[in-house]
């Protein structure tokens, strides 16, 4: 059995609650007397290609990918381990084989089970047949985004726990719960504000959050996860994503702006960062002009990629 859970607009935290909590009903379900299994969770899967989540899974270091594969194939058979994979942030996965390799992984009477959990629930709609039927049966679990009564709700438990007494204008949180009800639903966004607004109220003025420092922070949070992204990308990754003019930029020019501070990269290098950083959604790419180049837009503010390094 395989897994889609749907919990992209709940804190990382809830969202393995909600996992482990998943794992603990089936296991009770099935009524087994073997022992419960070891499970795996993984998240923020901007940070891991195939290699790197295997060798999470048996903790070895410079082994290739396939003879990983074996290692764990061969612990597993020999510690009869049943083992359950929890992929947070699934649709971040930049190689899909990886899904393919664990639920084809068997040994004896066992299997990995993989439970993915992703904001898009479209995450596997372009996944080739093979690997789709590999996931088969599948059930998906979608959570509803939360209603603008049901985000204020939380905002408002929220600012009971985290603040004084009369320290939030009722207006700060109305406008918020509206806010993020309508951009999906995001908790993590108005958790993010509403601590920031508060610092920032704290530094400036009275102490009492208004609802112009919920806007003035708003501007900065709705890009949260990007900011969580961009602060996972290497040092060099970071350095070209700073060379895209705010105003956008076909590749053609990217590449000799580029080539212009002295990088190393070749054409074909350089256009692989610029398309995993598209997969990544940082950027948007479309084809412009006579010749259709890609011309690169920001989804950010280009002042964003300064703050955070």
């Amino acid at each position: 059995m395989n897994v889609i859970i749907e919990l992209g607009q709940l804190p990382t935290e809830v969202r393995m609650f909600f996992a482990c909590i998943f794992l603990i009903l089936w296991w009770d379900y099935l009524k087994t007397s073997e022992p419960a299994p070891n499970v795996l969770v993984l998240d923020d899967f901007y940070r891991y290609a195939n290699l790197e989540v295997i060798r999470e899974m048996l903790s070895r270091r410079g082994i290739a990918y396939d003879e990983l594969l074996d290692s764990l194939r061969s612990e597993l058979e020999k510690s009869n381990t049943r083992v359950v994979v929890c992929l947070d942030e699934v649709d971040q996965l930049e190689e899909t084989e990886l899904i393919y390799d664990l639920t084809r992984t068997r040994w004896g009477g066992g299997r990995i089970q993989v439970i993915g959990i992703s904001n898009n629930p479209l995450v596997f709609k372009d996944l080739d047949p093979r690997t789709k039927s590999s996931l088969y049966p599948l059930i998906e679990i979608p959570f509803a985004k939360y209603t603008k009564d049901e985000m204020r709700e939380i905002i408002n438990a929220r600012v009971r726990e985290a603040f004084r007494e009369n320290s939030v204008d009722r207006e700060a949180v109305e406008y918020l719960a509206d806010f993020t009800a309508e951009k999906k639903g995001d908790v993590r966004v108005a958790r993010e504000t509403l601590i920031r607004a508060g610092e920032l109220a704290n530094k400036i003025e009275g102490k009492r959050v208004h609802i112009a420092h919920v806007k003035e922070i708003l501007n900065k949070t709705r890009h949260a996860k990007a900011i969580s992204v961009i602060n996972g990308l290497s040092n060099h990754e970071k350095f070209i994503l700073k060379l895209i003019p705010k105003d956008g930029t076909f590749y053609p020019n990217l590449y000799r702006l580029y080539k212009s501070t002295d990088g190393n990269l070749g054409d074909r290098r350089l256009r692989n960062y610029v398309e995993r950083f598209s997969r990544l959604n940082l950027i948007s790419m479309e084809r412009k002009g006579a010749d259709s180049s890609y011309f690169i837009t920001l989804n950010m503010p280009k002042d964003f990629l300064f703050e955070i390094s």
